[in-house]
């Protein structure tokens, strides 16, 4: 699937469209390690069950 428009951008991502329902961010080269920290983090949050967006590997 391709990217769709950009809605968003800092330092450590850009956020942009993924078909119709669903947005996808997309991590800058120099930010792996906070990436899987983040990851980590939201699956706890998840595991809370507390509302938030739906997490996927892509």
């Amino acid at each position: 699937m391709k990217l769709g428009k950009r809605i968003g951008q800092g330092y450590t991502a850009e956020v942009f469209e993924w078909g119709s329902d669903k947005i996808i961010k997309v991590f800058r080269p120099h930010t792996a390690d906070l990436m899987e920290y983040e990851w980590r983090i939201s699956r706890q949050v998840a595991g809370l069950g507390l509302p938030m967006p739906g997490l996927w590997r892509a």
